[in-house]
């Protein structure tokens, strides 16, 4: 069953109209309407994001999916100059949803009437309980992101790479000259002058990267053995 939720009451001087036109939601907003299709999107315990235009003179319409999905549509469009329009998390079915509708608009859809201080998923518990096995991996990667420093990580894998950079000039110092490749000269110095050895040891090297894989290794192990859980 589909269930549509307004975090403000509807209104007739609403610039956004919500509708829905046999089975696809849609938001119009002057010349741009959104549409959300729950077979075109549908994705079992899911989070649909819907963003749209920030004034009815851009030309821009975007509906995309949360997690990972999400972050990577967030890099490549900059949805950061949209606003957030709804939220529609999915259950066993296309037709099991809940359409939270974050932007006040003119609607004359059944729906129920959420102003007070509650969270999403906690809107889509209450009609659908696996949204809240949905939350718990999300709290689970975040907490994964929050002990996981990318710096370190990037210089762990510089590490590794000019560890490796060094047994593949050693490999080929012992060939002639016609044998090696075109970029040799380039490749050697540049390790040479701008490698991590010029700092630390090939020792001091290697102990930092075999340090930070292992603490990874043990804090994805975690991760998936409370994910598998869940």
């Amino acid at each position: 069953m589909a269930h549509v939720i307004l975090r403000h009451e509807p209104s007739d001087e609403s610039a956004v109209v919500f509708s829905n036109k046999d089975g696809v939601y849609e938001f119009a907003y002057q010349s741009v309407t959104i549409r959300v299709d729950p077979v075109e999107w549908f994705k079992a315990e899911e989070v649909v994001l819907v963003f749209g235009p920030m004034s009815p003179n851009e030309n821009k319409s975007l509906v995309t999916y949360g997690g990972r999905e999400h972050m990577a549509q967030v890099l490549r469009t900059s949805l950061v100059d949209s606003t957030p329009v709804a939220a529609i998390y999915f259950d066993a079915t296309p037709a099991e949803h809940v359409m939270v509708v974050v932007s006040p608009v003119n609607t004359d859809l059944p729906h129920e009437i959420e102003t007070g201080n509650v969270q999403a998923f906690d809107i889509f518990a209450r009609f659908y309980p696996s949204a809240n096995r949905m939350a718990a991996k999300r709290g689970l990667k975040g907490g994964l992101l929050a002990e996981t420093n990318i710096t370190d990580s990037l210089v762990a894998l510089e590490q590794q790479v000019d560890l490796l950079s060094v047994l593949v000039i050693s490999y080929l110092d012992e060939l002639s000259a016609d044998q090696r490749p075109v970029w040799y000269d380039t490749f050697k110095a540049a390790v040479e002058v701008s490698g991590t050895e010029v700092v630390r040891s090939a020792m001091d090297n290697a102990a930092g990267m075999a340090m930070h894989k292992a603490r990874i290794r043990a804090l994805q192990a975690d991760y998936f053995a409370a994910k598998a859980r869940l």
